[in-house]
């Protein structure tokens, strides 16, 4: 889920030299504009025209109010593509092989080293001695093997923050981003200073293919964000047609211009990580591909790919019950005059997720072994 961020960050610190050229572009264009010339951010940036003439937020605002909003981010849905690769290997590994081996070998093993063969059934030689040693160690070995090598492609999604937000503030004319510290963490960025990496929206046409859809995406030039690294931020759900980029960036602009009175009452997000949600989130990852034929074929195709629905929404759920709500720093709760209630709810999201991943251990341990 958070592999573009988590990328993007990155790169930029490993190699520095192949981004000099772009960090030069950024310099050279800002004091162009500093000497009243023609430069890139007259044409890529600071957008503050009109873009349409309807501004929506629908599907896309956690938390509104006077002093700021909250959007959520367009990668949400491609979560738990990691997680079902992880559970594929996990599960046979350690959820059946080496319980199966512990539940009937060990057992005869205690036995025999105490001496009391009488209660065996056969009589251990030193091949089976050896057997089920480099058994257990082969199985342990590769299960510490996976975790050593995959545990940092699994956190991209699963035991990290249960989402990444991006927070609009009207009053500081700041944009706070709230990522995991390996994504590049949280960070206060100027409003004023934010550019686009594509062309003013405001000239784009509705189109409504949804091949042609793009997320909205907020850039800062390294000069321009305090640790002399860019930044940049995409917002919103994955839009099904361009007018939803044009209607939610509209939103944005209109509410840190011109107040929140100035957009309509956006519909807000749950974000209690219930089960249906990531069956809805699995079906619009097909959505193009349903939207692209006629409805007599819809249901065979949903019928004919349902199992992968299905593996891809547990598997996104899972690894939902395992991360917990994002929790911002002080200074800038303090700063978006947050009370006691938001922290106090992202508490209890957490432990009502946590109730239920141990409910579901629970319930697939005494379905498989008989537990409890």
């Amino acid at each position: 889920m958070y592999l573009v961020e988590w990328h993007t960050h990155s790169a930029q610190r490993r190699l520095p030299e192949e981004f000099s050229k772009t960090y030069k572009q950024f310099a050279q264009a800002r004091q162009r504009q500093a000497q009243g010339l023609s430069s890139d951010f007259d044409k890529a940036g600071n957008w503050r025209e009109k873009a349409c003439d309807d501004p929506d937020g629908g599907h896309s605002v956690y938390e509104m109010n006077d002093t700021y909003i909250e959007l959520r981010t367009p990668f949400d849905e491609k979560r738990g593509m990691v997680t079902a690769g992880a559970l594929s290997f996990l599960v046979p590994m350690v959820g059946i092989a080496l319980p199966t081996l512990f539940a009937h070998d060990i057992p005869d093993l205690y036995w025999w080293f105490t001496g009391q063969q009488d209660r065996l059934d056969h009589v251990f030689t030193g091949i089976d001695i050896l057997f089920m040693v480099l058994s257990v160690l082969l199985l342990v070995g590769v299960t510490i093997a996976a975790f050593y090598f995959g545990w940092k492609y699994w956190r991209l999604e699963a035991f990290v923050q249960r989402r990444l937000l991006v927070r609009f503030n009207r009053k500081t004319r700041k944009v706070y981003v709230h990522r995991p510290g390996y994504a590049g963490g949280v960070v206060a960025l100027d409003w004023e200073e934010c550019l686009s990496t594509e062309r003013d929206p405001s000239k784009l046409k509705p189109r409504n293919r949804p091949d042609s859809a793009m997320p909205l995406i907020l850039t800062w030039p390294p000069d321009r964000t305090g640790h002399d690294l860019m930044e940049m931020i995409y917002i919103g759900r994955w839009p099904r047609r361009v007018r939803e980029s044009l209607q939610l960036w509209e939103f944005i602009r209109r509410y840190m211009e011109e107040g929140p009175e100035s957009v309509p009452q956006p519909k807000r997000l749950g974000r209690f990580p219930w089960p249906w949600k990531s069956v809805s989130a699995a079906l619009s990852l097909i959505w193009p591909l349903l939207s692209g034929i006629s409805l007599r074929w819809t249901v065979p195709l949903l019928v004919l790919i349902s199992p992968a629905i299905a593996i891809f929404a547990t598997a996104q759920w899972v690894a939902l019950l395992t991360c917990w709500e994002p929790v911002w720093p002080k200074a800038i709760r303090q700063a978006c005059e947050d009370g006691a209630w938001p922290w106090l709810r992202d508490r209890l999201i957490d432990l009502g997720a946590w109730a239920m991943l141990a409910a579901l251990v629970w319930v697939v341990l005494r379905g498989v072994y008989g537990v409890g």
